[in-house]
């Protein structure tokens, strides 16, 4: 069952990656369908911690996204993650998050630098997100696994 969400998870941040690149916005049709899976799911007693984790993201995202420094849909489609993430586990979030920004400073630092440009206002953050997810949840499996 795990696997079937994260795969469904891996699906929907594929689709908001795809969608992010050809147009610089995440549609509600993406977002939200994780948004209302995740609250659903979040009212089995595990799966419980990822309200609380959502909702203090939120209040996070929100002065975030006051400040321009992200984008209502990158919002959206992390708290959709977090809610529906099957693991309910906090430093999961936190890796995932952490590494997805670390490959979007990588990635957008060495194209600021090898290529002089600067960096623009917007930034396409759910392909960093894909990537992101992708790598954590490698991880745990090769952890748990192995």
């Amino acid at each position: 069952m795990i696997l079937i969400i994260l795969a469904l998870i891996f699906l929907m941040l594929f689709i908001a990656s795809y969608y992010d690149i050809k147009t610089g916005e995440i549609p509600l049709h993406v977002t939200m369908p994780l948004i209302i899976c995740g609250f659903i799911a979040s009212l089995f007693p595990w799966m419980f911690p990822n309200i609380i984790i959502g909702l203090v993201f939120l209040l996070v995202g929100f002065i975030a996204y006051e400040k321009k420094l992200f984008g209502g849909g990158d919002i959206k489609l992390i708290l959709g993650v977090i809610l529906c993430n099957p693991l309910a586990d906090v430093t999961f979030i936190i890796y995932w998050l952490l590494i997805s920004s670390i490959f979007a400073l990588i990635i957008i630092g060495g194209k600021t630098i090898i290529l002089k440009k600067k960096i623009t206002d917007e930034i396409r953050f759910a392909p960093y997100l894909f990537a992101g997810f992708f790598v954590v949840v490698m991880g745990y499996i090769y952890y748990f696994v192995w």
